[in-house]
Parts: C-alpha cells; sequence; structure tokens
C-alpha cells in the first residue's frame, strides 16, 4: 500500500509542479531558438572568444541553444520529477557559466541571447 502511494506522488505532483516545468520548457524553448536564431547573425561577438570556454561565441551558443531546446522537449514529455531534475542541473550550469564570467572579471551584458535582445531593443542593464 505504501510503495503505491509513493507511486501515485512520484508520478502526480502538485499543480504549481506542473505550472512551473511547463513554464520552464516554454522558456527554455523560446530563449533556445533565440540563441539558435543569433548564432546563425553576424553580430562581432560571434567571432570572438568566450572568456570561459575559450572557443568562439557562436558555437557556444549553438550548443547551449541545442541544450535548452532539447531540456525543453524533454520537460513536455517525462515526468514532473524528472523534469525538475534535469531544469535543476541546467540553471545550476548557468550559475557556473555567470561565476566565470564574474571570475574572468567581465562585468558586460552576458552574450546568451546574441544580438536578439538589440532586436528587440532591450536595455543591456535589463538584458542583464
Amino acid at each position: 500500500m505504501r510503495s503505491s502511494l509513493l507511486e501515485i506522488r512520484r508520478h502526480h505532483a502538485p499543480a504549481y509542479v506542473a505550472f512551473f516545468s511547463k513554464s520552464a520548457a516554454a522558456i527554455l524553448a523560446f530563449t533556445g531558438l533565440a540563441k539558435l536564431c543569433s548564432a546563425l547573425g553576424s553580430a562581432t561577438i560571434l567571432v570572438l572568444p568566450d572568456p570561459v570556454f575559450g572557443f568562439k561565441f557562436r558555437y557556444l551558443m549553438i550548443g547551449a541553444g541545442l541544450v535548452e531546446v532539447a531540456v525543453a522537449i524533454f520537460c513536455f514529455i517525462c515526468n514532473d520529477l524528472e523534469k525538475l531534475r534535469v531544469i535543476a542541473v541546467l540553471a545550476t550550469s548557468f550559475v557556473f557559466y555567470r561565476i566565470g564570467m564574474s571570475l574572468a572579471d567581465l562585468h558586460k551584458v552576458c552574450p546568451c541571447l546574441g544580438n536578439f535582445t538589440d532586436a528587440l531593443h532591450i536595455n543591456d542593464n535589463v538584458a542583464n
């Protein structure tokens, strides 16, 4: 009896968990696709090396965009507990990247959306 209750709880998370994971999936799909579109652009930053990993921002954005889209798809098809784990891992990697940027003494806007923020006329401080 007890194991069946745990199994039910594992697959039927509260509504706020489902809302959070679907919201995160939608945001990740949007930002992932934006990164992929921006990586195809001609912004100067795309040919510069990333200070954390050392390869061109274009390749970093393609990789990050693909990962975000993959996580978004995963979040739409898997159970809530697995979604939360994957979102937590991805969010932690974002935090470590921002720490790496800070350690590299870069306080500029994160180029994570490439020239997409320019196209939307978003202020650098807001984007950061």
